[in-house]
């Protein structure tokens, strides 16, 4: 008589299985960051904390977007530097903006945008962590 058990599967059949679990929580995470988004966020209203950064990556091949940065403030000072995370998780420098800009920008959806400030004392400080993940996105910066 043969007994079957979880432990008579093969080391060839246990790796696809492990190798398909990574794929289903690879694509979890990424359709999560592609649901957190809305339509029109403030500057308070990020999609991910700073600290969440070192772990996100731009997802090739998908879809494109666009997404509109609106700066708002009461004087010369308010201004912000707009980067992109490529798909290893560096920043790409876009554009430095300022009080009264509004920017317009043909991205991928799920593609990381993060917004920093200048710290005093020089330096940049992360405000937040936008992704797009409608057709169509409006940030507004105060």
């Amino acid at each position: 008589m043969t007994e079957n058990s979880s432990t008579d599967a093969s080391p060839i059949g246990h790796r696809k299985m492990v190798a398909m679990l990574i794929a289903a929580v690879c694509l979890a995470s990424a359709t999560l960051v592609t649901a957190i988004s809305d339509a029109h966020a403030h500057s308070g209203d990020s999609d991910a904390r700073c600290s969440a950064e070192r772990a996100m990556r731009a997802v090739p091949k998908r879809p494109r977007a666009v997404l509109r940065f609106k700066i708002v403030g009461e004087n010369d000072e308010t201004q912000f530097k707009l980067y992109r995370l490529d798909r290893n998780g560096r920043r790409q420098f876009v554009k430095h903006v300022f009080a009264g800009d509004q920017e317009r920008f043909v991205t991928r959806k799920s593609t990381p945008w993060v917004v920093t400030a200048p710290e005093p004392g020089g330096g940049e400080l992360c405000i937040g962590i936008y992704v797009p993940s409608s057709r169509e996105r409006t940030i507004v910066l105060d």
